[in-house]
């Protein structure tokens, strides 16, 4: 992204454009001198409107440079990163680069990043997608930002072990802990009658160490395995064997009569 302000070029170059929350996000802002010596204020962050963000939670991350001097035919490189707060919302949003010269002269730059969830909740998920053999449909925040949501709905076309699967995942001193709640099939009467009570979600909570995966995942299999291999042992309806030529009725106009018996 490049621009100019007061006869100076100004160029935004992010090193990467995700950002899980509490990892940073790099980039630099180049300037290149004009004529004349020019002197700049920068800004870096990223845009949020504040009703975005959970009440009490840390602000959104920014830096800001005061008096940098850029003079003629000269480059000036300013490194910066931006480490990502928890509680931001998760997908698209908007980052600013501003430079001003004076009142009258400013410019601002934009790009487009993406806040992910913390890469431990995506190690969760991921194990659970190979378990369940359905994609992470949506991520949300929880609370006031510091637990997370992972969705997993199985498309309609698609074998369906269950109607919905959620995930809650918090962390803390290396720890994650949370619950796998899943809403089972309503296949039968009595299933439908426990679904209009409330009575059929089935929830499990667990707590592991961060990089225990194969403990993670013998959880996953040992709870839910009950339920996939249920959608495996659904009764099939029955092929009717197809009937022999002589037991087919025959046509009115044939011609031909059926042997009756005697």
């Amino acid at each position: 992204m490049e621009g100019e302000v007061a006869g100076c070029r100004v160029q935004l170059q992010l090193d990467t454009r995700s950002a899980p929350w509490h990892e940073e996000l790099p980039g630099t802002l180049f300037l290149q001198g004009g004529a004349t010596t020019r002197t700049f204020s920068l800004y870096v962050g990223i845009d949020e409107y504040p009703d975005q963000v959970a009440r009490g939670q840390e602000l959104l991350p920014d830096r800001s440079w005061d008096r940098i001097e850029v003079k003629p035919h000269e480059q000036v490189r300013v490194c910066f990163a931006l480490r990502m707060p928890g509680s931001v919302p998760f997908g698209r949003r908007r980052f600013s680069a501003k430079a001003r010269s004076s009142w009258r002269h400013s410019t601002a730059l934009t790009a487009e990043i993406h806040v992910a969830p913390p890469v431990p909740f995506q190690r969760m998920a991921t194990l659970l997608e190979e378990v369940i053999r359905v994609p992470a449909r949506s991520w949300s925040t929880l609370e006031l930002g510091d637990g997370v949501v992972a969705q997993f709905t199985p498309e309609r076309e698609d074998p369906r072990p269950f109607d919905d699967l959620r995930l809650e995942l918090f962390r803390n001193n290396g720890m994650i802990y949370g619950t796998l709640s899943v809403d089972p099939l309503d296949r039968t009467f009595a299933d439908r009658l426990r679904s209009a009570a409330g009575a059929d979600r089935v929830t499990v909570p667990f707590r592991f160490p961060e990089h225990d995966l194969s403990g993670v995942r013998g959880h996953y299999e040992q709870h839910l395995r009950p339920i996939l291999d249920s959608l495996r042992e659904l009764p099939i309806p029955a092929v009717q064997p197809k009937p022999a030529r002589s037991e087919l009725p025959l046509p009115a106009d044939s011609g031909a009569t059926a042997d009756l018996g005697p």
